[in-house]
């Protein structure tokens, strides 16, 4: 298996929604694994946030992914119902990485907006910083990152971060001692952590 493409969807949960709205946004979410394409589908939630990242095979599906009606029930039903708001980001991967297995405990989704401008070697020196989670966590995190390919006016770059291991509050103390180093871009990112979902 390989992916070229990661769309991640970060939505804002809203603190009347219902357990019930939640759990469906949620459970649409999911759904996502089962469009044409896509290769592996990592759903995450916490209080304030639902996470989906979902690895598509090529970059070319983007469209069909969208108009798949998995999709449009996550949006039309899930989202729209459990959340006061959303960013997407469809973002260029190598690949030769496989995508990920089962096994992740939380993940960490970012995205570097588009304004104020930076320059490419800037967000690719912020991608490299947020990549060497992975070689300095002995295996237990996997970095997802790259360029984006939609959505250029909105992001620049963007990813995942999973961490197979410590859950939430570990990932979230992990990125924010990296982040110290991460740069004055670092600032600037839009991100949530969310504890995977089962």
């Amino acid at each position: 298996m390989s992916a070229e493409l990661l769309h991640l969807v970060v939505a804002a949960l809203r603190p009347d929604a219902t357990d019930t709205d939640r759990d469906q946004a949620t459970n649409l979410a999911g759904d996502l694994a089962g469009i044409d394409g896509v290769q592996a589908c990592v759903v995450g939630r916490s209080d304030a946030a639902l996470t989906a990242a979902v690895w598509i095979d090529r970059r070319d599906r983007i469209e069909g992914f969208a108009a798949a009606p998995e999709h449009m029930r996550f949006v039309i039903e899930g989202v729209a119902n459990a959340t006061s708001g959303m960013w997407s980001a469809s973002i260029a991967l190598d690949a030769a990485v496989p995508p990920p297995a089962a096994g992740a405990q939380a993940l960490w989704a970012f995205a570097l907006p588009a304004e104020p401008p930076a320059f490419e070697w800037e967000a690719q020196e912020l991608l490299s910083a947020i990549g060497t989670l992975e070689a300095a966590d002995g295996g237990a995190i996997a970095v997802y990152a790259g360029p984006t390919v939609e959505e250029r006016e909105q992001f620049r770059a963007g990813g995942v971060v999973l961490a197979a291991d410590g859950g939430v509050d570990a990932l979230s103390q992990r990125i924010e001692v990296a982040q110290a180093g991460w740069g004055t871009l670092a600032e600037r990112l839009q991100s949530a952590t969310t504890g995977v979902m089962p």
